[in-house]
C-alpha cells in the first residue's frame, strides 16, 4: 500500500532525526512487519506508558513531595 509505505518512510527518515539509528526500516515488506510495528506502537502508547507513568499521581498529588505544584503560600495557622 503506497500510503503505508509513505508513512513508514516518513517516520524512519523524518520522525526521529535527533536519535541515533535504531533499526527501523524505511519500508515494510510484509504483513508480519506491519503487525509487529503496530503491536509495538500500541503497547508503547498504552500498557508501557501506563506502567511507567501512572504511579506519578501518588507521588505528585501530595504537595510536600512536589512543592512546585503549590498555587498559594502554605497556611500559617
Amino acid at each position: 500500500d503506497p500510503e503505508l509505505q509513505a508513512w513508514i518512510r516518513d517516520i524512519s527518515l523524518e520522525g526521529f532525526t535527533e536519535l541515533p539509528s535504531f533499526g527501523l526500516a524505511s519500508s515494510l515488506s510484509s504483513r508480519e512487519e506491519l503487525s509487529t510495528l503496530l503491536a509495538v506502537a500500541i503497547f508503547a502508547s498504552t500498557a508501557q506508558h501506563a506502567a511507567t507513568n501512572n504511579g506519578q499521581f501518588d507521588w505528585c498529588a501530595w504537595v510536600p513531595n512536589t512543592p512546585c505544584t503549590m498555587r498559594l503560600p502554605p497556611p500559617t495557622d
